[in-house]
């Protein structure tokens, strides 16, 4: 292979998403001495100049790989079209979410949206999929199971050190990243957090970080906050951008909430395992196949109130000083899954970059 080719939207004002997936790939790859070429919609970067980019790098050139990400479908499509007049490279596409269910929780669904993901979805040359949930979503609701490859989100949260020890107080810490966002289950959360507090009796502290669908959204979440009896309890905190600061946070508490409705990855719940803190999270994480069930966190179905389940686990592990070795035991074997050197590996492997023949059937 002559160039790795990454394309994809990547802001600077994006923090997290695909953005952040993107830049830890493009990095790693450098660092690997890979010949990089990003192609990346950015504030240095327009569209103009992005298709004359994609033009020239992808049309008019050959035996690359070219590795495009999602968000938005258009700059997709233009790959995908580039793949139909120009055969000599090899085309991926990275598929981070499914609109047609995640806009749902959003925002008002748009038709054409949801037509473009479909035709790409259907079409596209080979697809990565971020987990083995999400590629069996393109199974169930596209049909497409053929050149479909599964490497996973990777963290940087894998180079920030790990607790050597935790001392458990009376009072839990609790978590949670998605911020108030109906599709991060913030209302599954309350309602698992108003549960423990006044019927379990549990003595709880509970944060959230991240940012708000709307600013009725967080009215809403406020009024919930007072008739549950739960200001004292639960503190809505923003947006963390500090990723030193955001792991500090992550390895200080004592549990994490990810009670996603649907996510194809939630690297919240990678980090929070690499960083040794349990982690309750829904059946609909792509990332909650990283939980080794009772060790380091448990698994919960987001369509029932499987509320005595956590109240079993959170007990199990406060109450059971000795467990920390085995969550710090799972934390390293994680950290090799998702390090930015492992899943940068995966990407060259799958896509055969430097090997003739592989890859793409």
């Amino acid at each position: 292979m002559n160039k790795y080719i990454l394309i994809g939207k990547c802001y600077h004002t994006s923090r997290g998403g695909p953005a952040a997936i993107i830049r830890g790939l493009e990095r790693e790859l450098k660092r690997q001495n890979i010949r990089v070429n990003s192609l990346l919609l950015s504030e240095e970067c327009g569209k103009i100049e992005l298709i004359k980019g994609v033009l020239q790098h992808v049309l008019f050139s050959d035996n690359n790989v070219v590795n495009v990400h999602t968000e938005g479908f258009l700059i997709p499509l233009m790959v995908h079209f580039c793949s139909l007049l120009n055969s000599k490279n090899k085309y991926f596409l990275t598929v981070h979410g499914i609109y047609a269910i995640e806009a749902d929780y959003t925002e008002r669904k748009k038709k054409r949206y949801v037509i473009l993901e479909k035709f790409l979805y259907r079409h596209f040359r080979n697809i990565i999929c971020v987990s083995k949930m999400l590629e069996q979503s393109l199974e169930k609701i596209f049909g497409r199971n053929k050149n479909v490859f599964v490497i996973p989100n990777a963290t940087d949260a894998t180079d920030f050190e790990l607790y050597d020890q935790k001392v458990w107080q009376n009072e839990i810490k609790m978590i949670m990243l998605g911020g108030i966002r109906k599709q991060k289950g913030i209302y599954e959360s309350l309602d698992l957090i108003d549960h423990l507090v006044n019927q379990k009796k549990m003595k709880i502290q509970f944060e959230i970080y991240g940012v708000t669908d709307s600013r009725e959204e967080t009215e809403k979440f406020n009024i919930k906050l007072r008739e549950k009896g739960l200001c004292d309890i639960v503190k809505y905190m923003g947006l963390i951008q500090n990723s030193r600061e955001l792991y500090t946070l992550i390895s200080d508490a004592d549990f994490q909430l990810c009670m996603s409705h649907y996510d194809t990855f939630n690297v919240a719940v990678a980090e929070s395992l690499v960083l040794g803190c349990p982690c309750i999270c829904s059946n609909k994480c792509g990332a909650a196949y990283l939980i080794k069930e009772g060790i380091n966190g448990t698994v919960v179905n987001i369509d029932k109130r499987e509320y005595e389940k956590i109240f079993c686990f959170l007990n199990h592990v406060k109450d059971n000083m000795e467990n920390y070795r085995y969550i710090i035991k799972e934390a390293e074997n994680i950290r090799r899954l998702v390090s930015w050197t492992a899943v940068a590996e995966q990407y060259l492997r799958k896509t055969g970059y430097g090997i003739p023949g592989s890859g793409e059937d």
